[in-house]
């Protein structure tokens, strides 16, 4: 909550569910941190609840990592039984097994649009008008979701 981009997630994620008509569980927001572990801790303690949902939504690929593990200790099968989905690096996704369903953020085309704004601004440091930017994320399926079928 203390970072903007966590904020934004956070908030996306609400404003999807409530757009779906999917009621907010708060009990499934766990604020963390960004690590292996992170994830892992975060996991037992839904796992602990014996409420978990769905499909877990982790904020990087890295707390994904640490989800995974966990799940594989208490004997559960990614996405037999509970589906991963996490924000990441569409390359670093097939080193999961099963390969992380993700949505992906480029860090080579988020590196060259923070270079190019640290230039800009080298090259124009009177320049202090705010902006925002937009980078395109892409979403891949691959295979810690299961998809569902709509029934006729």
């Amino acid at each position: 909550s203390t970072v903007s981009i966590g904020n934004e997630r956070c908030l996306g994620y609400k404003h999807a569910l409530v757009n779906n008509g999917i009621e907010i569980n708060s009990n499934w927001i766990i604020e963390g941190g960004l690590e292996i572990r992170d994830g892992y801790d975060a996991f037992m303690k839904l796992y602990n609840t014996a409420d978990l949902p769905e499909i877990i939504f982790a904020v990087n690929d890295r707390v994904a990592m640490g989800v995974y593990k966990a799940i594989r200790e208490v004997g559960l099968k990614i996405p037999d039984n509970i589906g991963v989905l996490g924000f990441g690096f569409g390359e670093t996704a097939q080193t999961f097994s099963p390969s992380l369903s993700i949505i992906s953020q480029d860090p080579r085309k988020v590196g060259s649009v923070a270079a190019e704004l640290l230039m800009e601004l080298i090259s124009n440091p009177d320049t202090e008008k705010p902006r925002n930017i937009l980078i395109e994320e892409t979403f891949l399926w691959n295979e810690s979701i299961l998809k569902k079928h709509k029934r006729e």
